[in-house]
């Protein structure tokens, strides 16, 4: 996971989420719950309790909560710890809303951010071969593509997002479309479904063969068309 280092608040939710996730899995003590008691743990550490590996730095977690890495600092960390340890105890499903970005995601940060990784990504994986990549984020990378070849094919053929949603899935140029995004994206069959309104997965493979056949002039004009959209 990669992680926001212009903003302090993505370094506490992951901090927290990793500290408490004994608590979460229910690995301590029901009746004298401690997070200092779980073993592998480097929560003891950032309260200078066991030594500290050389390559922990405890500085930026306990500054995005204002605190200095002294005797206070510390103390105010495992006061924090301790009011949201209980809090994680008596609901453990209110937290899960908050902690679902760390649980399932592949970035912690805004949209700018995100946007940001892309970019990068793109720019890696234009120069290698794209099967050594998998992941969230590839799976991102591969939609926004989608995303950006469908808005080409939409203006070549002049139609609106609110026309390919109204049309028909057998209406040659919404196939045309699936046909565009199937044979030149990576997007899943679900994507492509959701954004083209196909109703069912077997539409798009009726859209992708009948785009494969040798059809008539128009259709023919229309593949040409959507095919200078790719470049």
């Amino acid at each position: 996971m990669v992680v926001d280092g212009e903003e302090p608040g993505y370094f506490r939710l992951l901090s927290d989420y990793i500290h408490l996730n004994p608590a979460r899995s229910r690995l301590l003590n029901q009746a004298q719950p401690d997070l200092a008691s779980y073993p592998w743990s480097s929560y003891t550490a950032y309260l200078g309790r066991t030594e500290r590996p050389a390559w922990l730095s405890v500085e930026r977690v306990l500054d995005c909560q204002g605190w200095k890495e002294d005797r206070a600092g510390r103390r105010g960390y495992a006061a924090y710890l301790a009011d949201r340890l209980a809090e994680c105890l008596d609901d453990p499903r209110g937290l899960t809303k908050e902690w679902k970005a760390v649980r399932r995601g592949w970035y912690l940060g805004d949209g700018a951010f995100r946007q940001r990784l892309l970019d990068l990504l793109a720019a890696v994986v234009d120069t290698r071969q794209r099967s050594s990549y998998v992941g969230a984020s590839m799976h991102a990378h591969d939609e926004q593509a989608a995303e950006r070849l469908l808005e080409k094919g939409l203006s070549s053929i002049k139609w609106t997002p609110e026309d390919l949603q109204r049309a028909r899935p057998a209406d040659v140029r919404k196939q045309g479309l699936v046909w565009l995004l199937r044979t030149f994206t990576t997007a899943g069959c679900g994507w492509i479904m959701e954004h083209a309104r196909m109703g069912h997965p077997s539409n798009i493979s009726r859209a992708v063969r009948a785009d494969e056949t040798p059809g008539s002039a128009a259709m023919r004009a229309l593949k040409t068309k959507l095919l200078k959209c790719k470049d």
